[in-house]
């Protein structure tokens, strides 16, 4: 008999190394192992779910829309079952993608699975922690988005999330039959039976028949790397088991198996790359969600680096690196660097000059500045000979309007559009009618490009007006899906699609998509060129457009427009003043005369003009050294620089004819702001300057327009009225600045037209105009 005392200790200790024993089962579950090891070492593939993480909880990238086109995918214009279904096949792709990658990086470190049946398979079920945790959580956030705009959750959502997650299934199952067949553990690998009672529990190394090698199996060799321990595995999603020893077997063995599996990963990720490149080859015909496209991208990424690990191993990222720095050396040349062209130019004769030499030859010419200057007369006085002072024939002067529109992305072009279709047919047609000139930048402009070129068609009699709800409805459409789908799989990589213009040909990229799919959007209304318009601006049937766009190499603005303005470009010396100004626009129709300048396309004009950095392709134009052209908002939002510079250059004919000025801005945000101060971890202290120099670039452009408009008050005599239409665009109001809108986001630009001090500016115009 045992005293109690030590069987009381025995006890304890029994109870100790239970509950240690429990907790080694916990701790070393594979799928917890798995996500540790994640965690310290495999930092991309981490970033990776770090980053789709913070899309769907709206922290990464919200002010551009990006969280939307995870939460509500649009697919041919409608988001609906389909649109969520593709989502679901793309992280499909990119969840296998993820386990092969997590495969062939960590697998060597868990070699007991290589005596398992299935090896992949089971290493896939036990990888799916963060997969499965981020699809659970895409599906609440999906949930809750619908709930935040409907205040409950409609039926069809349900059926929304289910379709994500059948195609995600889908997916997985096509994919993994492929393992299925070709993937073995060491007893299926070398055609040996698994031991039976009272056999050997291994097999003898020497006696295993030696595998030749393929062609194509010209993996690095893989060793076996420090073993992280594993208690337990799930064998499947309901199954939990002991880890099987593998000491008995030797080490050879079980590295050949794995290099086997990684050899049948990285012919698999090698056919779906060249699937996905295939695709690029029929983008026009078909295009993905915007939000997709991403996920495709960074599964391409995460391919590449798979499949170069998987043949180098530890020198993937030296060669990686070599070849980056070897391909960026080289695009310094002309012959391997790509550049965007736009359609209507000739980029195939002599390239101008673009040096300060030939410049002044355009900019300090009082000949060409006289000829502009009374072309531009000749188009005011049509222009007010069609807008007679109704009421008193007698009064020759006349209330003449000019329109601003700053950039924004869709929400400018819809807002532009809606402002514009709603005030003239409130003032029934005579904003634009006594609109001179429009000018501005990026999506704004296209707004209003839009509506001139159906108050012409109007002019002209081949549409009756242009206040339908189609109008809007149509320049609303999903610009993104086949931008983002041709960055995804064509800019990026291969760029060997090409299309006519006339005589021309260019390469098809993500600028063509963008122009080819608002063509498609307006029903081709907006598919002419430059020279289509000089004859109706310089009748007065229509206002005269004015583009801006910044040139990227030394900050210049680039004036475009269908009538020479030369007074625009350039800044003559006063004779008061002594100064050598600069040389600070240049008149794109003169610059490149000889490339055909007037047959530029009107879609790839405006596209110039609103080049987002990265978004938009950086168009380069046929000159030595080449230029480059940026978004007309790097250097004026809302084209007042044009608009003060027209004032002052025909100053005298505007106090002779008109007796008041009306500059109506069109803002995609309210003027005025409330100062905010905000609590700043260190590393957002430091950041704080610049990311601040940005933010404010549009502030200091309004402090600059109002000193502006004040200077302009001594050159004309008559009142000068500023009338701004502002859209409601701050706080829990915020719509995205992107070429993608959600329906929410449409309906809040519509209604804003109907915000207090709109409808006081329309009664200020009515008052104005009468």
């Amino acid at each position: 008999m045992f005293h109690p005392f030590y069987m009381s200790k025995f006890k304890i200790k029994k109870r100790v190394f239970r509950i240690r024993r429990i907790f080694n089962e916990i701790f070393y579950f594979f799928p917890f192992q798995l996500v540790i090891l994640h965690v310290k070492q495999n930092y991309l593939l981490i970033f990776f779910w770090a980053f789709f993480f913070g899309i769907i909880a709206n922290f990464v990238a919200s002010h551009y829309g990006i969280p939307y086109l995870f939460l509500a995918p649009e697919y041919n214009n409608r988001v609906d079952a389909w649109s969520y279904c593709i989502m679901g096949v793309v992280f499909g792709f990119f969840i296998m993608t993820f386990n092969i990658s997590s495969y062939a990086t960590n697998a060597s470190r868990f070699p007991f699975i290589a005596t398992l049946s299935r090896p992949f398979l089971k290493y896939s079920i036990n990888n799916l922690i963060l997969p499965g945790a981020f699809m659970v959580v895409y599906g609440w956030r999906i949930l809750e988005f619908y709930k935040n705009i409907d205040g409950k959750i409609r039926p069809d959502v349900y059926f929304y999330i289910g379709s994500l997650y059948a195609g995600t299934l889908f997916c997985l199952l096509i994919t993994y039959l492929y393992f299925f067949s070709t993937n073995k553990n060491i007893f299926t690998f070398f055609g040996i039976k698994k031991p039976g009672p009272g056999e050997p529990s291994h097999p003898n190394p020497k006696e295993l028949p030696k595998i030749k090698r393929k062609w194509w199996e010209f993996l690095a060799p893989l060793q076996i790397a420090r073993e992280w321990r594993v208690e337990t595995y799930l064998n499947n999603f309901f199954q939990i088991r002991l880890a099987r020893s593998y000491a008995h077997y030797d080490q050879d063995i079980i590295v050949r198996v794995f290099n086997q599996n990684h050899n049948n990963a990285t012919r698999f990720l090698l056919v779906i790359l060249c699937i996905f490149f295939g695709l690029s080859f029929f983008r026009e015909y078909f295009n993905i969600p915007a939000g997709a496209s991403i996920v495709l991208l960074i599964t391409i990424l995460l391919t590449v680096i798979t499949i170069l690990f998987s043949w180098f191993r530890g020198w993937a990222f030296t060669l990686s690196l070599i070849v980056i720095l070897g391909f960026n050396f080289f695009t310094k040349f002309e012959t391997f660097r790509f550049r965007n062209r736009v359609s209507g130019l000739n980029y195939d004769t002599v390239r101008t000059q673009y040096t300060y030499s030939n410049l002044k030859k355009f900019v300090r010419n009082k000949e060409i500045l006289e000829g502009d200057f009374h072309n531009t007369l000749e188009i005011l006085n049509n222009w007010k000979s069609k807008n007679p002072e109704k009421r008193n024939p007698r009064n020759k002067k006349i209330r003449l309007a000019i329109i601003n529109t700053s950039g924004g992305g869709l929400r400018s072009t819809v807002w532009t559009t809606r402002i514009l279709q709603y005030a003239d047919s409130i003032l029934g047609g005579k904003l634009l009618s006594r609109t001179a000139m429009m000018t501005g930048s990026s999506g704004g402009m296209i707004g209003a490009a839009y509506i001139r070129e159906l108050y012409l068609q109007e002019q002209l009699g081949t549409i009756k007006d242009y206040y339908h709800d189609t109008i809007i409805e149509n320049i609303s459409k999903d610009l993104l899906n086949p931008l983002s789908f041709s960055l995804a799989l064509h800019d990026l990589f291969f760029r060997v699609q090409t299309y006519s213009d006339g005589r021309y040909v260019y390469s098809k990229d993500r600028g063509y998509a963008f122009e080819k799919q608002l063509n498609l959007n307006t029903h081709y209304i907006l598919d002419k060129r430059l020279s289509d318009y000089s004859e109706p601006e310089k009748n007065g049937i229509i206002p005269m457009m004015v583009l801006s766009p910044t040139i990227v190499n030394d900050g210049r603005r680039l004036i475009i427009s269908s009538q020479p303005v030369s007074y625009i470009a350039q800044n003559l010396p006063l004779p008061n003043v002594t100064n050598t100004p600069l040389i600070e626009c240049i008149e794109f129709t003169r610059f490149m005369k000889d490339q055909d300048a007037m047959n530029l396309k009107l879609l790839s004009a405006l596209r110039m003009n609103a080049t987002f950095p990265f978004i938009m392709p950086v168009i380069s134009l046929p000159s030595e050294p080449t230029v480059e052209v940026l978004d007309a908002g790097n250097r004026d939002n809302f084209g007042l620089l044009t608009t003060i510079k027209f004032i002052h250059s025909f100053r005298q004919w505007l106090n002779s004819n008109t007796n008041g000025l009306i500059v109506i801005q069109i803002r995609d945000s309210h003027k005025d702001f409330e100062p905010e101060e905000k609590k700043n971890t260190l590393l957002e202290y430091w950041l704080n300057p610049l990311e601040q120099f940005y933010t404010n670039t549009f502030k200091i452009q309004d402090y600059t327009h109002d000193q502006l408009f004040e200077y302009a008050a001594t050159w004309y005599k008559g009142e000068i009225q500023v009338i701004d239409f502002q859209l409601r665009n701050e706080g829990e109001d915020k719509i995205s600045l992107s070429w993608h809108l959600t329906e929410k986001e449409k309906q809040q630009v519509l209604r804003s037209v109907y915000l207090p001090e709109n409808i006081q500016a329309i009664e200020k115009l009515r008052a104005l105009l009468d």
